[in-house]
């Protein structure tokens, strides 16, 4: 009788510890997968987040650009010493074809 006890018990706990291998099992595949997932947001939200700098960083340039109102004030601005030997323009109209530098044209009283 106390065989029949053991064996049964035996049997039951191997069943107990084949469902608790089955879980651990699945509940660190499910770890991987969450970690997996974060690793990815993690990559998303950084790369998003190097877009906005990017885009704010635009932004200020351009309004420190527009603030300025000559070429040697953007030279002045950029750190560059003034050559002589280069075209003094060169640099504002570089600035107004890549929009950094707004071009702003008004009629005057002699351009009628």
């Amino acid at each position: 009788m106390w065989t029949c006890a053991v064996v049964v018990l035996m049997d039951l706990c191997r069943e107990v510890l084949s469902m608790w291998t089955c879980a651990v099992v699945v509940l660190m595949d499910l770890c991987r997968a969450v970690l997996s997932m974060l690793t990815c947001a993690v990559v998303v939200l950084m790369d998003l987040c190097r877009a906005v700098l990017s885009m704010l960083t635009c932004a200020v340039v351009v309004v420190l650009m527009d603030l300025c109102r000559g070429t040697q004030e953007v030279e002045a601005m950029l750190g560059v010493e003034n050559d002589v030997s280069c075209d003094p323009l060169a640099r504002l109209r570089l600035a107004i074809q890549y929009d950094e530098k707004k071009a702003s044209f008004y009629r005057t009283t002699l351009c009628c």
